[in-house]
């Protein structure tokens, strides 16, 4: 309770004048949340990114770079989760194209992003609900089907940075991770859904020994699924969220792999950034690590029948 009183106060400050905030020239696009992870803030970013793409208006992102061993403002250019973080990494694979910067100073890192790419159209800031230090043009507050923050509790009680009412500070509410068919309360509750959709490496034999790694805030929605689609997941090494993996880590996941006859290591692409690092001991045991490929899909509600979030954010950005 201590933490979202906290929090609450800070938000409360800004919003009186008392603290002063920035606010960006051109549209400012916060995904959030109010819980502590797991809700799928990055893959809703990079559904938005590909969605503004391909509606031809240039975005770029600003993200906090969380796990990172560094401090500041810097342009991801490669993939250095080190560096960068893990999550910004696996964007800036996805999308090589796009301007993505880390900085823990969201001010100082969009005014740094204006100033190198000053034909942006729209800014998308991944983890920023609560960085009242911007004041973005939308809000967009990401929560989960199987854990919604109108179920639980403020830290440390529960999972909730912030206390429940705090969502109506947002713009569009956004139910992701969607699995089954939405209650007539969760329908009303929300503005948008998206679902999850998994793709499995097109060379996998339905018939392989797989191992399955993670370090993610909810590895057992990665878990679930692919154990769903594979029916041979002999097993699975869960880490925390952001784990920065080590070469003891690495051959421990083999050892217990290649005990269950496993030779294939299926992770996410957020993983995959730090755990390719270590490619060539893999190799050296005949492990070979392959990554599943995680979308966010638009799940149509009966209220939003013909618009998805991308429509409401395309729109949002074309009126500023």
């Amino acid at each position: 309770m201590l933490f979202a009183g906290i929090t609450g106060f800070r938000r409360w400050l800004y919003e009186r004048g008392y603290w002063t905030s920035y606010k960006p020239p051109i549209p400012t696009i916060v995904i959030g949340n109010l819980s502590t992870g797991g809700t799928g803030k990055t893959p809703t970013v990079a559904y938005l990114i590909e969605e503004l793409e391909n509606a031809g208006i240039k975005v770029g992102v600003v993200s906090r770079g969380y796990g990172r061993k560094t401090r500041g403002v810097f342009e991801v250019i490669s993939l250095d989760a080190n560096k960068f973080g893990d999550e910004p990494s696996m964007l800036k694979a996805h999308f090589p194209s796009v301007p993505i910067f880390v900085a823990e100073n969201r001010a100082l890192g969009i005014k740094t992003l204006l100033s190198q790419y000053p034909k942006l159209q729209a800014i998308l800031l991944d983890d920023a609900f609560q960085h009242f230090a911007i004041r973005p043009s939308l809000r967009i507050l990401l929560t989960t089907q199987n854990r919604p923050f109108w179920k639980d509790f403020p830290l440390p009680k529960g999972r909730l940075r912030e206390p429940r009412r705090s969502a109506r500070f947002a713009d569009a509410i956004v139910m992701t991770k969607i699995s089954q068919p939405l209650s007539p309360f969760e329908a009303n509750r929300i503005d948008f859904g998206l679902k999850t959709t998994y793709q499995l490496p097109d060379n996998l034999n339905p018939t392989e020994k797989v191992w399955l790694v993670a370090g993610l805030a909810d590895n057992e929605s990665f878990f679930s699924p692919i154990k769903a689609l594979h029916p041979n997941v002999v097993g699975e090494s869960a880490f925390s969220d952001h784990h920065p993996f080590s070469e003891e880590d690495v051959l421990k996941i083999i050892h217990l792999a290649s005990k269950e006859g496993a030779k294939t290591i299926l992770t996410t692409a957020k993983d995959e950034v730090k755990l390719k690092v270590f490619s060539e001991v893999f190799s050296a045991q005949g492990i070979q690590l392959e990554v599943v490929q995680i979308n966010f899909k638009p799940f149509v509600l009966p209220s939003h029948p013909a618009q998805a979030l991308h429509d409401f954010v395309t729109s949002h950005v074309r009126a500023f």
